[in-house]
Formats: structure tokens, sequence, C-alpha cells
């Protein structure tokens, strides 16, 4: 799995970051990312119709039992959204259609370290 490969190659401790997946379509990776221990989980969407089933998904994955980290679902521009303050694991579907050309969104598996 790319997410397991990328925690152990950035040498992190998954409690300790945020992961942010954009172009998080039906909400899988997030969902695996709240499982293996991440602070918060964050998918960011573009497609309403994905969205939708991302947040269905998420629902039923936390009701089962899934993960404590509450998965968050974000619609809109991945291009336009800030992630959260502190370090940070970010993982970005590398054909990014929607997204604002005018703005930065850094590579796949970008690591934000503290301090």
């Amino acid at each position: 799995m790319a997410l397991n490969e990328a925690v152990t190659t950035a040498g992190i401790d998954p409690a300790r970051y945020s992961f942010v997946d954009y172009g998080s379509g039906k909400g899988r990776v997030v969902m695996i990312a709240a499982a293996r221990g991440f602070q918060r989980a964050i998918g960011v969407e573009f497609a309403p119709e994905l969205h939708d089933i991302a947040l269905a998904n998420g629902r039923r994955f936390t009701s089962a039992g899934g993960s404590s980290t509450r998965c968050e679902f974000i619609l809109g521009d991945a291009g336009s959204y800030d992630p959260p303050a502190g370090p940070d694991l970010r993982l970005h579907l590398q054909q990014l259609r929607h997204c604002d050309p005018t703005r930065s969104v850094e590579p796949l598996g970008d690591v934000r370290r503290a301090g």
C-alpha cells in the first residue's frame, strides 16, 4: 500500500500528523489514513457525486469501528484548500483537472514537518 510506504519512507509518527488527500474520490485512502492512526484524516474532492459517496463511506467506516479518527471530507477545489496548521502528509491525485492552475499544489507525498 502506497500510504504505508510513504509513512515509512518519511519516517513519521502518524499520530503527530494530519493526512490530506487531494482528489480523494470515494474516500478510500482517507479511511486507510484514519485507520493508520493519523491525528486527522482529510479528503478534498471536486466532484459532488464522489464527495457524497465519500461522506457515506466515512460514516459506515466509523460506525463499523474502522477508526477512532473521524474522516473529514471537503467538497471543493484542491488548489483553494488550505491544510490545517501543523505537520502533515499530503497525497495528491496526479491529474488535478479541476484545480485552479494559478495556485500551487505541492507534490505527491509531500511532508510538512513541525518546527
